[in-house]
């Protein structure tokens, strides 16, 4: 607070050097009015109060007042300040009452990732599956780094759908996976919590070719030995491949799977994986003694 002297100059244009201590601070200016001595006089006291705008929310997903979130979705926001100076150690959040930040560290219940972007940082929480129908809380608060360590503690919500979207679960080889056998099956469940998934809709690509079409039911050449069974509400997958669609030695096999349920909610999941090195077939012929001269790998 800066008390400015009670008589009423002229106007002057302020001097730089004080510009250049309040250009980056909004400010808001208040008159009041004082008995001047023993007058009875009312002369305006000026009141000039910086304000430091504090951090704020963004890009939250789901969007705030949505009622149709899928219980298994990530609650992602952004905190950010004009600025960019957030203090990441004041970040504490809530989700239904529970501590899912605090401090600025995910906890345990609550698997995060944290990673900066303009102005601030992007929050991506894991969570136990919400209630269908349910009403989600979300309680964000953070202060910035400046002198004035301005606040923001804001409340948004958003709604459970009734419904759910597909899942893709229970993959093997596993999601980030390596050393996997260059001849082994990939295998999958695909299925729905409340519906049940159209077969036909579910299209599956290994290394980007398509290998299963649901519209026709049939699998790709080269993985003609591959396994469809039914489960609750869905389908589980073994893709078994010929020898031409073996894992490459060393190199990342990437999976892909579409799927669509009967109330017309959709999944696009994806994965990869590493086989392991193989040996080239040069030096294996070296240890062997053969004297074919080829240079495919094997496993």
């Amino acid at each position: 607070m800066i008390l400015i002297s009670p008589q009423v100059p002229e106007y002057e244009e302020p001097e730089t050097q004080w510009e250049d201590e309040v250009q980056d601070a909004p400010s808001t200016l208040e008159l009041e009015f004082k008995e001047d001595g023993d007058t009875d006089t009312l002369t305006p006291w000026v009141l000039l109060t910086l304000v430091d705008p504090p951090p704020y929310l963004d890009n939250l997903n789901p969007a705030a007042g949505s009622q149709d979130a899928s219980p298994t979705a990530n609650v992602v926001l952004e905190i950010l300040d004009n600025a960019g100076a957030v203090n990441l150690s004041s970040v504490n959040i809530w989700i239904n009452g529970a501590p899912a930040v605090v401090n600025g560290v995910g906890q345990p219940a609550f698997p995060t990732a944290i990673t900066t972007v303009s102005l601030g940082y992007r929050f991506v929480i894991g969570h136990p599956d919400f209630t269908l129908g349910s009403t989600v809380y979300v309680r964000a608060a953070a202060q910035d780094t400046s002198d004035w360590q301005s606040q923001m503690d804001e409340v948004y919500q958003f709604g459970i759908g009734t419904d759910t979207d597909p899942i893709v679960a229970n993959q093997d080889p596993s999601p980030g996976s390596i050393n996997v056998n260059k001849d082994a099956p990939i295998s999958f469940d695909v299925y729905d919590l409340e519906t049940d998934v159209v077969p036909e809709s579910i299209m599956v690509w290994v290394r980007g070719l398509l290998v299963y079409d649901g519209s026709i039911g049939e699998f790709a050449a080269g993985w003609v030995e591959s396994v469809i069974t039914r489960i609750a509400k869905g389908y589980h997958f073994e893709l078994v491949p010929d020898r031409d669609q073996y894992h490459r030695a060393g190199e990342q096999t990437g999976v892909r799977v579409v799927a669509t349920d009967e109330t017309a909610r959709s999944v696009d999941a994806s994965w990869v994986f590493t086989a392991a090195e193989g040996i080239p077939l040069r030096i294996y012929r070296m240890l062997i003694g053969s004297v074919r001269d080829i240079d495919e790998e094997i496993g």
